[in-house]
């Protein structure tokens, strides 16, 4: 704690040293009203007003206490009902943001384990394996929480069935078969979802392969898996039938543009705070479509999200968590101007324009996660997902394949543009991205480009 002698001496409290309302004041008054001073020389205010207070509490992270009491410091001076009427409205404000009961402070408080059983259920080798695949980093943190996700399941549905969870066991294999695709086809109109299956045998092969199983259990998973690939290859998947409810880019950008102009016009400041962070993470995630594990650990001021000053842009950089281990390439995207106003909109909330550089610089020194809740706390993981729900009807995840979609027909340009952005080096890859409306408005442009060239006059569109 600063002296109160040292406060004194402070170059912004020279004007106020021969001034009898000093000798009142305690010195938890003095150090409010000094750090308030110091925040009015470094902003050259003469008569800070209301907006300059709200200012001050957001860059000096001010408790309602902290707030009262300047306020009463700034009363022994005498200062004018319109300032101390500021003080208190904002105080209450803070109280109010402090206190509110509104936002969900767990990583998904509806997740409830039904079936499948935690780590501390699974047998105690595989538990060493894990461990062990964790410390070397052999794989990315999505493929070894899916791992565990998937042997938790095989363990249950063992259970369920009496018997032991062994990997090598054929019965057992069938019951985690069974429990899952009754679980995907009650979801899915009684129709089961390959993908499902096969990405869970495929992390029991991955996990057999570390754990040192036999060959010949080796191989019946494998066996399995490559089932499970061929009847996921001839089912659309799932993403390119939610493509058709989801919209399209320029869609979701106007809606995007009404949810930030809703948050204007919202009567609570927490109303506001919730449709701005929605606003941006439409819009975002239309020009930046990240995997919502990436917008949770990546998408944070100073670290995955930088600010050009020269050219007024902001810039995310950083290398997504799913490649990080076996291709650790930077994902390096600036986005034009016109993003500027979602993510200013998230700096300032409903701090005057005046202040975004400051606040824009204390959220970079901060690191500040770019989606935080009305009361400054960083927002679930799920949130993410749960807005792109409310605009697209879907997660975050449809972005990574409409942008595929829609740039399909601009021919080399838009494919590469579509891959940088979802960070996609394998032709394979940019191949399961594309949906059939894309692989459509291809044929179509290659056709009109026959016609122009050769004058063709017949109508081919039967070949389509």
């Amino acid at each position: 704690m600063i002296p109160r002698a040292i406060l004194l001496r402070a170059e912004h409290m020279a004007h106020l040293l021969d001034h009898p309302a000093l000798d009142e004041m305690d010195d938890a008054e003095l150090r409010a009203l000094e750090q308030f001073m110091r925040f009015c020389a470094e902003q050259a205010l003469n008569a800070p007003d209301a907006v300059d207070i709200e200012a001050f509490t957001e860059l000096t992270a001010a408790s309602s206490a902290e707030v009262t009491l300047l306020a009463k410091a700034l009363a022994r001076f005498g200062a004018g009902p319109a300032l101390l009427a500021a003080l208190r409205e904002t105080g209450l404000k803070v109280e109010h943001r402090t206190s509110f009961k509104g936002v969900n402070k767990g990583p998904n408080s509806e997740y409830r384990r039904s079936v499948s059983v935690p780590i501390e259920g699974l047998p105690n080798a595989w538990q060493s394996t894990l461990q062990r695949l964790k410390a070397e980093r052999a794989f990315s943190d999505s493929i070894l929480n899916r791992m565990e996700r998937r042997l938790g399941m095989f363990v249950w549905s063992s259970c369920q069935d009496g018997l032991p969870p062994d990997l090598r066991s054929l019965a057992a294999q069938r019951a985690l078969y069974r429990d899952m695709r009754a679980r995907s086809a009650d979801k899915n109109e009684a129709v089961p979802r390959w993908s499902y299956l096969r990405s869970t045998w495929e992390e029991l092969r991955r996990f057999a392969r570390a754990h040192n199983l036999p060959n010949d259990a080796i191989e019946e998973l494998s066996n399995t898996y490559q089932v499970l690939v061929r009847l996921e290859a001839k089912q659309e998947p799932l993403k390119f039938s939610k493509i058709m409810t989801a919209g399209t880019t320029s869609s979701l950008l106007a809606e995007a543009e009404e949810f930030l102009a809703h948050a204007e016009a919202a009567k609570t400041p927490d109303k506001r705070w919730a449709l701005r962070n929605r606003a941006a993470a439409i819009a975002i995630g239309c020009a930046i479509p990240a995997r919502p594990g990436d917008v949770s650990k990546h998408h944070i001021f100073g670290a995955g999200i930088t600010y050009d000053p020269a050219r007024s842009v902001y810039r995310f950089c950083y290398v997504p968590g799913k490649t990080r281990c076996l291709r650790p390439d930077l994902l390096d995207i600036s986005l034009q101007p016109y993003w500027n106003k979602f993510i200013d909109a998230l700096i300032l909330q409903d701090q005057d324009s005046r202040y975004l550089n400051a606040l824009r610089a204390k959220a970079i020194t901060d690191k500040r996660p770019l989606y935080v809740n009305y009361d400054r706390t960083p927002c679930a993981s799920p949130w993410y997902s749960r807005a792109w729900v409310a605009a697209a009807d879907t997660g975050g995840h449809i972005a990574r394949t409409l942008i595929n979609d829609e740039f399909s027909d601009m021919g080399e340009f838009g494919i590469q543009y579509a891959a940088a952005a979802n960070h996609h080096f394998s032709e394979k890859i940019k191949a399961k991205y594309r949906s059939g409306n894309a692989v459509r408005k291809s044929y179509a442009r290659a056709h009109d480009t026959m016609s122009e060239r050769f004058k063709i006059d017949d109508d081919i569109s039967d070949l389509i």
